[in-house]
């Protein structure tokens, strides 16, 4: 019976790795299912401490997912308009990319980055479209990086949260 609660805890937390790469929270799910875990088993082998850590991971991880792509837009010469184009842009476009299998949160959040840094620099701050397609570029290319490093760290901790696992059963 332990084997069925360590292989389903196992997929969990792999599971937030790849839903990373789809755009979504996987630093939070593999927290929470290393919480389910730790706490089902008396915080012996996944810790309280280690979950403490990932949730502060996680929470980083999700403010620089969001932050990355306006700061980036800013350093390709958004105005503030701009840099609140990529952040809604990145938001309205994940959640429309939702329906599309595999993938469509993922792109949808970097097109949407970039549409929305892009039609706020054209329309609001009126800028031609050169310079307002620049601050868009940043504000995709931010959210690209965000999702690399959100998906580097969703990777290390389902390493340590196995780790743990194995530790304790063994």
């Amino acid at each position: 019976m332990e084997w069925l609660w360590v292989t389903f805890y196992l997929v969990l937390v792999w599971l937030g790795v790849l839903i990373c790469l789809l755009g979504l929270p996987g630093p939070f799910l593999i927290t929470g299912a290393s919480a389910l875990a730790g706490w089902s088993t008396g915080w012996q082998g996944v810790h309280l401490w280690l979950v403490l850590v990932f949730f502060l991971l996680a929470t980083i991880a999700e403010i620089l997912d969001q932050w990355l792509g306006v700061a980036s837009a800013r350093s390709y010469g958004s105005s503030r308009a701009g840099m609140w184009g990529s952040f809604l842009g990145g938001l309205v476009g994940a959640l429309v990319g939702m329906p599309v299998p595999l993938v469509g949160s993922l792109l949808g959040a970097f097109i949407g980055a970039f549409a929305g840094a892009f039609l706020l620099e054209w329309l609001i701050s009126r800028k031609k479209l050169l310079p307002a397609a620049r601050a868009g570029y940043g504000a995709f290319r931010g959210r690209i990086g965000a999702a690399v490093f959100k998906t580097i760290l969703a990777l290390s901790m389902a390493v340590t949260a196995s780790v743990a696992v194995f530790t304790a059963i063994s």
